[in-house]
């Protein structure tokens, strides 16, 4: 099993878009990755833990959106 995985094998491990997971992390409610030489790489351990917090409830939710919001047409 790997232990560290490049944003391509992070998408696919937990289902998630690429540009979703950059959001996130920037958010704070993602691990953050760790850079080894210039390539971005996510502990798995640390993602796991991701996911079992996100089943309990215990992920933040995202901060409210700022600007107006959008018009139903």
């Amino acid at each position: 099993m790997k232990l560290l995985l490049d944003i391509k094998e992070t998408v696919g491990y937990v289902s998630l878009s690429e540009s979703k997971i950059k959001r996130i992390v920037a958010e704070g409610r993602f691990p953050k990755p760790i850079a080894i030489d210039g390539n971005v790489r996510y502990k798995v351990k640390d993602i796991d833990t991701w996911v079992d917090q996100l089943s309990a409830g215990e992920v933040s939710p995202p901060k409210a959106k700022r600007g107006r919001p959008r018009l139903a047409i």
